[in-house]
């Protein structure tokens, strides 16, 4: 089983102990899924290396490789829902995590948000907006990562708020309009859950409602590509 079967990616770094031949006889990774932990431990020890040398004569030495495993299709349904929570470290430490390739300026920006005393909401405001303009010319990322964004700015007014999400908000309001207009693409099952929920809040069935966002939420894996 490969790990795009499993559906996980990332980066692992994985500690190595070349002998005298270039031969690996020790690795080790401590970061990462634990299933691409035992992948990439088994690609390293599979590795040849030209042997290192001192003064001539071969010698052991230890590096690092670094694994990088990439999903065929990028998440921008989860992408969006960590965006959409704003500065929040756990958020943007998971979207630096799972950024695609071509999106160096808006990883440049994410990495400053940590460093930044004060405008780190304008920091992720900026990146919302590159990644809308990257984003434009296709319908269903589009879609997707406006749905991301909107439910996790509803699920924050909702906790503030205490005890219902407000129907009347702008974040809940444009979630009814994706729903609406969605792609013809568009996953039928995560349609399906979308207008569960909103029925639910309209409503002010609020038990129900956040019963029917947990589904929502366990359904990114699958419905966000």
């Amino acid at each position: 089983m490969t790990a795009r079967a499993v559906g996980v990616y990332g980066t692992v770094s994985v500690v190595v102990l070349i002998d005298e031949k270039g031969d690996v006889l020790e690795a080790s990774a401590n970061n990462g899924h634990p299933f691409l932990q035992s992948v990439s431990i088994k690609a390293a020890l599979q590795s040849k290396f030209e042997p290192l040398t001192l003064n001539r004569n071969p010698v052991r030495v230890q590096g690092i490789i670094v694994y990088n495993f990439i999903p065929q299709n990028w998440n921008w349904l989860e992408i969006g829902y960590s965006l959409g929570y704003g500065s929040n470290y756990y958020s943007i430490k998971i979207l630096l995590e799972t950024l695609p390739f071509g999106y160096e300026e808006e990883r440049q920006l994410l990495n400053q948000w940590f460093e930044a005393n004060e405008n780190q909401d304008g920091i992720v405001e900026t990146v919302i907006a590159l990644m809308r303009s990257k984003l434009s010319n296709n319908a269903k990322t589009y879609w997707l990562f406006e749905v991301g964004l909107a439910l996790a700015k509803s699920k924050q007014e909702w906790n503030i708020g205490g005890h219902t999400l407000n129907e009347n908000s702008q974040s809940f309001q444009n979630l009814k309009q994706l729903v609406q207009n969605p792609p013809s693409d568009a996953e039928k099952m995560l349609l399906e859950r979308m207008k569960k929920f909103i029925v639910f809040v309209d409503e002010v069935k609020t038990l129900q409602a956040f019963l029917a966002l947990q589904e929502l939420e366990e359904s990114f894996p699958y419905a966000g590509r």
